[in-house]
């Protein structure tokens, strides 16, 4: 009768092998969360389209910009402004184009007049400031029926 003779394996190698499955572990969930952002388009109506952006970065305001052509000759143009941090969703107008390209990027300043996108009456227009609106009537206090 034959006796098996195994080698015992050091402690040392369980441990390393147990923190080498915990570090692949925590590489997966960083790398899970911090994908890439997603543009994705379906069709709401016969003339407007809805835009939604996953995995959207937390706190940011997103931009639309469009193009007809996938060309260089033709530039993207800001098409729609997030209003705050968290809007994801759009609905875009087609117009009169038969196709189109459309692209989401963070929302800064385009124009480079200092005021963030999102607060800026024309984001495309550096000669146009921050928008300001004042309601006179009805006065502080006052209910409408």
């Amino acid at each position: 009768m034959m006796k098996s003779v195994g080698a015992r394996w050091p402690w040392w190698y369980g441990a390393a092998v147990l923190c080498g499955g915990m570090a692949f572990g925590l590489v997966e969930l960083v790398s899970a969360q911090s994908t890439n952002p997603v543009l994705t388009i379906s069709l709401v109506s016969s003339n407007q389209v809805k835009l939604t952006i996953t995995n959207a970065v937390p706190g940011q305001t997103y931009e639309i910009h469009r193009r007809p052509v996938f060309h260089e000759e033709y530039p993207w143009q800001l098409h729609l402004v997030g209003t705050n941090a968290s809007q994801t969703n759009f609905t875009a107008p087609m117009g009169i184009d038969l196709s189109g390209f459309f692209r989401a990027q963070l929302g800064t300043d385009a124009d480079g007049d200092g005021i963030f996108d999102r607060l800026d009456a024309n984001p495309t227009n550096a000669s146009v400031s921050t928008l300001f609106i004042t309601i006179d009537n009805p006065t502080n206090g006052f209910v409408i029926q």
